[in-house]
């Protein structure tokens, strides 16, 4: 029976000492993207883009007889092609009091937190007939920009938008950006 319990403690002693640690790495791959759809035919998406704190604003409530408020503002843009070969520039322009913390819905009625100030499609397709689309007037309440996630330690942020910008020249000329996703855009 000793003889037994002998080779079973060094058996076991044996496989556990000779058994080795593996050590395994773990990368995680960013894929940035900025894209948006035209209508269920037709997208865009940017071959290249940027997000910059550009300034401090004031920006001033409807009721005048509220104080104004001092904001943080953040300019995205990018530049890329949609299905059927047009070349866009998307501006977006956006404000926040309080720069680290990003998440959150902008719209273009301000809150005390963050707001919508502007957004500018370029139709760069044609260099000699080139067209600007800001936000329509009529329907300032759908625009809107999402800030889901943030991660402030990397500067990485991930949200979701849509809106409806119309031509500057002839604002009959609208178009519905809808479906639009920003996925781990460093800022």
């Amino acid at each position: 029976m000793n003889k037994i319990f002998s080779f079973l403690l060094f058996f076991v002693t044996l496989v556990f000492f000779s058994c080795s640690t593996d050590q395994t790495t773990v990368q995680i791959i960013r894929t940035p993207l900025l894209q948006f759809d035209f209508s269920s035919s037709n997208s865009w998406k940017a071959d290249n883009y940027s997000i910059s704190n550009t300034s401090k604003v004031v920006v001033y409530p409807q009721d005048t007889t509220l104080p104004a408020q001092l904001y943080d503002r953040y300019t995205l843009q990018g530049s890329g092609r949609d299905q059927s070969g047009h070349t866009y520039q998307l501006v977006i322009t956006f404000d926040v009091s309080d720069s680290s913390q990003l998440v959150g819905i902008y719209k273009t009625a301000y809150n005390s937190q963050r707001g919508l100030a502007q957004v500018q499609l370029f139709d760069l397709t044609n260099k000699n007939d080139l067209s600007v689309y800001n936000l329509c007037a009529e329907d300032l309440s759908n625009d809107v920009l999402q800030i889901q996630k943030e991660k402030a330690d990397e500067k990485i942020i991930t949200g979701a938008f849509q809106m409806s910008v119309c031509n500057s020249r002839d604002t009959t000329q609208k178009l519905t950006i809808m479906n639009g996703t920003i996925k781990d855009l460093k800022y």
